[in-house]
């Protein structure tokens, strides 16, 4: 089994050798798998009609597959920053030690 990520983070990959699972060492069947979790992405209920364009989108790697149609990305959130007074105060209390 080959991981890229983890598992909490947005975007999660595993690979795994089905062949050598299923101890047969000629065989060339992998399984690859991406797990899109919510979190810093918005996942559109799009991605359940077309699965395959979200999976060529999701690393670029995927493009490279057989039979993949074009790739549709899905949109990192944009971070809001907490400015307000308590949380200001809160770290500005820290003192800076050089």
């Amino acid at each position: 089994m080959f991981y890229v990520g983890r598992k909490k983070n947005a975007k999660f990959v595993c690979m795994c050798e089905k062949g050598r699972q299923l101890d047969d060492k000629e065989s060339n069947r992998c399984r690859f798998e991406i797990q899109f979790n919510h979190g810093d992405i918005e996942i559109p209920p799009d991605i359940l009609k077309h699965s395959d364009g979200y999976f060529s989108g999701a690393f670029p790697i995927c493009q490279t597959f057989k039979n993949m149609i074009h790739e549709r990305r899905i949109s990192v959130r944009e971070k809001t920053l907490n400015l307000t007074f308590g949380y200001k105060v809160r770290h500005g209390k820290i003192p800076l030690v050089p």
